[in-house]
């Protein structure tokens, strides 16, 4: 799964093979995410969004699908724990007080 930023709005998004923002519509400042970057706690917010569509084995709690720089069959507990290290409220907040919007 591709997720991109666009770097002029700073929408996180899945890419859908459209070369536009679905935010701004800006087609010049796509780039790719590898989970290296600095986040906002509001980019975190979409960024855990998209994991929750992640589709993972209920058996193994590892996921089926590539999410940024983690690859398929990572335990989901080690994406837990980056979201935890790089939200400034934590993954606890994110799974109990976060809402999708």
């Amino acid at each position: 799964m591709d997720i991109v930023r666009c770097n002029w709005c700073e929408h996180i998004y899945i890419d859908s093979e459209s070369a536009h923002c679905p935010v701004c519509e800006r087609n010049d400042c796509i780039v790719d995410l590898d989970g290296t970057e600095k986040y906002t706690d509001k980019q975190l917010e979409l960024l855990w969004e998209i994991f929750g569509d992640i589709p993972m084995n209920p058996e193994t709690e590892e996921i089926e699908d590539d999410f940024l720089y983690f690859p398929i069959n990572t335990h989901r507990e080690e994406i837990w724990y980056w979201f935890d290290e790089n939200h400034s409220k934590g993954v606890g907040w994110l799974m109990n007080e976060y809402k999708r919007i």
